[in-house]
């Protein structure tokens, strides 16, 4: 049978290489997933053949496991091991091993935050050399083992992406056949941005448009591995941010020095190994990583759109030169004066001995005035929780879980201890009956924020 194995280097464009091979379902079959991974340890021919969907004989077997060529491994080795009479041939991809190395690092950032890692900048020695390591001996190694007329490189720098005419027969591809350089790659090159505050809300900005995030909300930006966890710990989230703070997100190659030149050294030697043309062996200069994609869709609707960049940026821009556009006014001391009015109305009502249904009435009123507050200035926690508070306390607890769907983040506004200390606090003005109410609230609270 035929095997063609595409072990390595990770980063260098092995899984664009695969998608375009995969495509020729008539010549190949393909495993269940791109990366097998099965020769990470020692396997039978039987067993390793369990891995595709289908097992033609006609065919060639394409395995596109990246990390098959890797310092100090026998994965290789394990390739013969298994197929020892076996037809196979491999092609490896080549990159300069700065931009591979630091595109590899950011790749494993997108999981460093899921394994609790401490700290994790590139330039760590330990962290440093596990994504970077020259690439000559690897290569000798797999010649030796396979061949080096079955061994043969590419590279998505330095001119068109090709295989050998002896691999293109090997696979039944035409002759004219060659890799698409203006595919859909996958973008690799960004690094996930977490999003934290124990105290306060944060304004996020995701593909142009902005979001309150509510305070003890937790949000990694990271495609389509983004988490958004509200009520989250404040000690683990700000661990997590202390983490990510020592993320390398921009690199200087020149901070290596005299090792630089080793570097690319070994790189030029590998692409001649490897049959593939010389090309610029240009410094790397600055590396830095890219923004995360945009949020998910699922996640961005949990959120409070504020609207997008641009508008907001000209509205304000256009509000201070004086032009005629219309603007909403969030008069902070208006707003506060009209709300303590309410609660002073409350108070002479108490004083003076009014009913029970007289007080709901005012601070029915007064649910009015925090609602339009909160629409003006935005979910302010103060007026968020006063709001859901009072909405019981006059009797208005259908609005207050309405509005609980509808804004799913103001959960991570409300603080239960300060509920209970204004629950004890209605008790003692009104009575048993709207205390009972409030404690209502704070059990819903208690229960999940899915009502």
């Amino acid at each position: 049978m035929k095997f063609l194995f595409i072990p390595g280097f990770g980063k260098a464009g092995t899984t664009y290489l695969y998608g375009q091979l995969a495509k020729h379902s008539e010549l190949f079959n393909l495993p269940h997933t791109k990366e097998t991974g099965a020769f990470y340890r020692k396997i039978g021919r039987e067993k390793y053949l369990e891995n595709f969907l289908e097992q033609d004989e006609n065919k060639t077997f394409i395995d596109g496991t990246a990390h098959y060529l890797v310092r100090n491994s026998t994965y290789v080795s394990n390739i013969k091991h298994a197929l020892p009479n076996d037809d196979i041939r491999l092609l490896i991809g080549i990159r300069c091993p700065i931009r591979r190395a630091y595109s590899h690092y950011l790749y494993r950032l997108r999981t460093a935050w899921r394994i609790g890692v401490s700290a994790y900048p590139f330039h760590d020695p330990r962290i440093l050399t596990h994504f970077l390591y020259p690439m000559r001996p690897l290569i000798a190694q797999t010649q030796h083992i396979f061949g080096s007329e079955n061994v043969a490189g590419f590279s998505f720098e330095g001119g068109p992406v090709d295989v050998p005419q002896s691999f293109k027969t090997f696979l039944g591809l035409d002759d004219n056949w060659a890799v698409d350089p203006g595919g859909d790659r996958y973008d690799g090159g960004w690094a996930p941005e977490i999003y934290y505050d124990a105290k306060d809300a944060l304004v996020v900005e995701s593909a142009g448009s902005l979001y309150e995030l509510p305070r003890r909300t937790l949000l990694i930006s990271a495609g389509i591995e983004s988490v958004l966890k509200f009520n989250f710990p404040a000690e683990l989230g700000e661990r997590l941010m202390r983490n990510s703070a020592t993320w390398t997100r921009s690199f200087e190659s020149r901070l290596l020095g005299d090792a630089l030149s080793l570097a690319l050294d070994d790189y030029a030697h590998a692409r001649e190994m490897l049959g593939l043309a010389a090309n610029d062996l240009m410094e790397p200069g600055t590396l830095s990583a890219k923004r995360p994609p945009a949020l998910p869709l699922e996640i961005a609707k949990l959120l409070k759109p504020l609207g997008a960049l641009q508008e907001r940026f000209r509205h304000g821009y256009d509000a201070h030169a004086g032009l005629s556009l219309q603007t909403v006014s969030a008069d902070v001391e208006a707003i506060r004066k009209e709300i303590d009015s309410h609660y002073a109305a409350i108070s002479n009502d108490q004083d003076a001995g009014a009913s029970e249904e007289a007080i709901k009435q005012q601070i029915f009123s007064l649910v009015e005035a925090l609602d339009s507050a909160i629409s003006i200035r935005g979910p302010d926690p103060d007026y968020v929780q006063e709001f859901i508070l009072l909405c019981f306390v006059s009797g208005q607890g259908a609005r207050a879980y309405q509005t609980l769907r509808d804004n799913p983040h103001y959960f991570a506004l409300l603080d239960k201890q300060i509920l209970l200390e204004k629950a004890d606090y209605f008790r003692n003005q009104i009575g048993d009956g709207l205390h009972r109410r409030l404690m209502k609230l704070v059990e819903t609270l208690q229960i999940s924020p899915s009502i």
